[in-house]
C-alpha cells in the first residue's frame, strides 16, 4: 500500500476509534445523558458490559454452550485472542513472516464467525445483520480475487520459456558494446 493510502486508513480508523467518544461528549454538552452514558460506547463497540453469572465458569459454559451464537461468538473471539498476542514487531520477527502470515489468516474465519453470531444474534426484521454480511462478503471476495490474480501471475512466470542460450549471450553483448559505445563518447 503506498504512504498516502496508509495515511489515509490509520486516519479513518483513528476517526472510527474516537467516534463514540465523540457521541459520548455530545451528550454531555446538549445535557441529553441518559442513566449509563458508558452503555451507548459499549453497544457501539460491539462489547457487553455485563456479564450474566458473574464468573460462574460453570453456568458460563452451560450458558455458551446451549445458544449457539453465543458458541460461535466466543469462538470468534477466541481466535482474535492469538492474533492481538502476536501483532507486535518483535512477535513478527520470533514467527517469522511466513508462519506469522499463516496465523493471522485465522481473521477470515473470525469475520465469518462474527457475521454468522451477528446474524443469529439479531431479532428478526433486522436487516442490520445482512449488511456487514454484505460488506464481509464483498471484502472477502475482493481478497480472493487479489489471490487469484497473483497466483495467476506467478504460474505465468514460471512457465514462460526462456531464450535459448545463444540469444541471451548476443543480448548481452549487444547491451555490454552500446554502453562501452556510450563512455567513449
Amino acid at each position: 500500500m503506498a504512504y498516502r493510502g496508509r495515511v489515509v486508513l490509520k486516519a479513518a480508523v483513528w476517526v472510527a476509534s474516537l467516534w463514540p467518544l465523540g457521541v459520548l461528549v455530545r451528550g454531555w454538552l446538549a445535557d441529553d445523558l441518559t442513566a449509563n452514558p458508558i452503555d451507548y460506547v459499549t453497544r457501539t463497540l460491539g462489547l457487553t458490559a455485563r456479564l450474566d453469572h458473574f464468573f460462574a465458569w460453570k453456568r458460563m459454559g452451560q450458558d455458551v454452550l446451549k445458544r449457539p451464537f453465543i458458541t460461535v461468538g466466543v469462538l470468534a473471539l477466541a481466535l482474535l485472542i492469538p492474533l492481538a498476542i502476536t501483532s507486535t514487531q518483535g512477535m513478527i520477527k520470533r514467527l517469522g513472516g511466513a508462519r506469522w502470515r499463516l496465523l493471522h489468516r485465522l481473521v477470515y474465519v473470525a469475520g465469518v464467525l462474527g457475521v454468522l453470531h451477528f446474524l443469529w444474534l439479531a431479532k428478526k426484521g433486522r436487516t442490520t445483520p445482512y449488511y456487514y454480511a454484505i460488506v464481509l462478503g464483498v471484502l472477502l471476495a475482493v481478497r480472493l480475487w487479489d489471490w487469484g490474480r497473483k497466483r495467476l501471475a506467478s504460474k505465468a512466470l514460471k512457465h514462460e520459456p526462456s531464450p535459448p542460450l545463444g540469444e541471451r549471450v548476443a543480448v548481452r553483448a549487444e547491451t555490454l558494446a552500446s554502453s562501452d559505445e556510450a563512455r567513449a563518447e
